[in-house]
């Protein structure tokens, strides 16, 4: 079996959501069959994401093509491979088509519903975008298969606190609040992923307690090695967005021991389970608040996040991808 994974990342691109998935699904997959994959250069015409359709993304006499995520999909309306498997991550600029400023981008999301309609199978990320896909855009529920993510384990794992706080020169008596800041949108912050409740939530409980830090930092734009260290240093992460799909930080955050209070929606409840706190009412300051503060004081690494955290494992994100494969060449 013959199999070509489309990527979206470029060569020597920055590390981002998509791109994580890309490298660890080839890397895991290929220790169990060999598979090649196409990565988009640095030249200004050939390898953006439109003229990519028709001089990049080829499929090569391919059994199965493998688009890693939702914007190459476009290529099933211009020249389909023989089968289409196709990875949909979110659909939010649908639903938020007001930060979409890039003409390609706006050209993409223009012909993604209906070219998603032309592939063979779509991987879901989560129950909540296949759900997505079913409500929104029509998809049959048959043509669905939710494969998690997962979580490097040998990167993100418990670390001894105060080692971590030395190294990154933060004092260990001191409680911390981790948020995530998405750099990625073009007009600034994303408004779903509602900053503003950090803020408030941060200012309330600075009025209350004097030995508690916010460390704020954008995803995946500081060095690798420190981002498991911050993770050990922080006693909660406060991850607010109102659309989550499947978020890393989550996910990588629990596998440190660091236990989270994000939105009771979206994929949130499949992937936090019982490691961390689920608030129901988004607007209501007073429960991120004493949920943050009894988070606070509990004692690290917390084992119940660790737990939950292992059911998510790239090794089972390249297993279940495999078996869908070999389903779909029956």
């Amino acid at each position: 079996m013959k199999i070509i994974h489309w990527n979206e990342s470029r060569v020597n691109g920055r590390m981002t959501g998509i791109k994580r998935y890309e490298d660890e699904l080839y890397l895991h997959i290929n220790k169990y069959i060999n598979i090649s994959r196409l990565i988009r250069g640095e030249s200004k015409y050939k390898d953006n994401m439109i003229s990519s359709w028709f001089l990049k993304y080829k499929s090569y006499g391919a059994d199965i093509v493998h688009g890693t995520t939702q914007t190459i999909t476009p290529v099933a309306l211009f020249n389909k491979p023989k089968r289409f498997i196709v990875t949909v991550h979110d659909i939010i600029p649908l639903l938020y088509p007001s930060a979409i400023e890039d003409i390609s981008k706006r050209i993409q999301w223009l012909l993604i519903p209906k070219a998603l309609h032309k592939v063979d199978h779509i991987i879901a990320v989560s129950k909540f975008v296949k759900l997505q896909l079913i409500q929104y855009l029509n998809i049959p529920e048959d043509k669905i298969t939710v494969i998690y993510e997962g979580v490097n384990h040998d990167t993100f794992k418990p670390m001894d606190r105060d080692t971590c706080c030395n190294a990154l020169g933060y004092d260990p008596d001191l409680k911390y609040i981790l948020s995530i800041k998405s750099t990625f949108s073009i007009k600034g912050y994303e408004p779903y992923k509602r900053h503003d409740i950090v803020e408030r939530v941060v200012s309330e409980i600075s009025k209350q307690r004097d030995d508690v830090v916010h460390i704020s930092i954008g995803d995946y734009y500081i060095d690798d090695y420190k981002l498991p260290l911050i993770y050990n240093v922080a006693n909660v992460l406060l991850y607010p967005s109102e659309h989550p799909t499947f978020e890393f930080p989550i996910l990588e955050a629990m596998s440190c021991g660091t236990p989270v209070v994000c939105v009771n929606t979206g994929s949130n409840p499949e992937i936090v389970g019982n490691g961390g706190v689920l608030i129901d009412d988004i607007n209501s300051t007073d429960q991120f608040v004493e949920s943050t503060l009894k988070l606070l004081d509990k004692p690290k690494p917390n084992r119940t996040c660790i737990n939950q955290s292992s059911k998510f494992d790239w090794s089972i994100t390249a297993e279940e991808t495999l078996k869908l494969y070999n389903e779909v060449v029956k």
